[in-house]
């Protein structure tokens, strides 16, 4: 005997809510395990030392706007800020990567674990969630000191105001990379999980030569490269 028409409707709106709520505790579920995923990643010597190189970087972004101060050249302190956010993306963003997705971190992980109990997409998740995390937090760390100090020397108001905007744009800058990148490393590991490292240089590097003779060919660095551009020459407005 087949129910009324309407309590079908009734379970069809039922299941979508229904649908929702797995999801969204699937998806609390791969954040809780993304620090665990790439957990072996960061503690690696390798890491530790990007993290060092890191407070290097921030340190000398620093030392660069309160430099440029002193000269008397307040007025270009966020286009060197920003020019060493550039310098934060290549530290985290290209040997950060390489470092999570060596075969010590990848062995050393909780993936296989979850790879065993058969949550294969909850794994891809975590993945994407864990790397970016790392990426995301070492690029802050290392990048945004600098624009900090550039916008606490701003001379006036509409150049505060400005560069308060270009610190917002290089938050969302820098965060979409890390995820852009840690999207990146759980597509190569679910594709070429024996090489992983080989597998993410291809796919960021050959569209980027590519791009050189056909300006058709999207990349990732082109993108950023261009994004980058774009806010120094905005920050030169001032």
């Amino acid at each position: 005997m087949l129910p009324p028409m309407g309590a079908q409707a009734v379970d069809r709106s039922s299941s979508a809510p229904h649908r929702v709520q797995v999801w969204l505790g699937s998806t609390r579920l791969a954040l809780n395990l993304a620090q665990v995923a790439t957990l072996a990643g960061s503690s690696l010597p390798r890491f530790r030392s990007l993290r060092t190189s890191g407070f290097f970087l921030a340190f000398s972004g620093v030392a660069s706007v309160m430099l440029v101060r002193y000269l008397g050249a307040a007025d270009v302190a966020d286009i060197v800020a920003l020019r060493i956010v550039a310098y934060a993306c290549w530290l985290y963003g290209a040997f950060g990567l390489w470092t999570l997705l060596s075969p010590e971190a990848l062995e050393a992980s909780g993936q296989a674990l979850l790879r065993m109990r058969g949550q294969s997409q909850l794994l891809f998740r975590s993945q994407i969630l864990g790397i970016a995390r790392h990426l995301t937090l070492g690029m802050f760390f290392a990048g945004m000191p600098g624009m900090v100090a550039a916008v606490a020397i701003s001379p006036s108001i509409p150049t505060l105001l400005l560069r308060v905007g270009l610190f917002a744009l290089a938050l969302i800058y820098l965060a979409s990379l890390g995820f852009v990148l840690g999207l990146v490393g759980a597509i190569c590991y679910k594709a070429a999980p024996r090489s992983p490292r080989r597998a993410a240089l291809a796919l960021v590097l050959v569209p980027f030569i590519i791009s050189f003779t056909s300006e058709s060919v999207p990349s990732i660095p082109g993108f950023y490269s261009w994004a980058l551009s774009e806010m120094i020459a905005w920050g030169g407005v001032v």
